[in-house]
């Protein structure tokens, strides 16, 4: 999993965080545990962060996840230790 990808995207953009939660609603502290990798983004999350960045939610999606598991739900790639996937809420282990 790749946090990274949301600081890329954020960065080409010559967005701040700050500007980021302004045109996504997504708080800075959220956004930055995002980039760091700490936590997955929810498909809500996911969808408002691509607006904001301007890009697909997919393409972000798929940035963010590469090299993990796939979900048995949705095909989404996942991390190994992922439980719950978290764009379709359905259950991994």
């Amino acid at each position: 999993m790749s946090g990274n990808a949301i600081r890329r995207r954020r960065e080409a953009a010559n967005l701040t965080q700050e500007q980021v939660e302004q045109r996504s609603g997504i708080s800075v502290s959220q956004l930055s545990r995002l980039e760091n990798g700490r936590h997955l983004p929810q498909r809500r999350t996911l969808i408002a962060l691509a607006s904001a960045l301007g890009c697909a939610p997919d393409a972000l999606r798929d940035e963010i996840m590469v090299g993990g598991a796939s979900c048995p739900g949705c095909g989404a790639a996942l991390s190994p230790d992922t439980a719950i996937c978290p764009l379709c809420c359905e259950v991994t282990k």
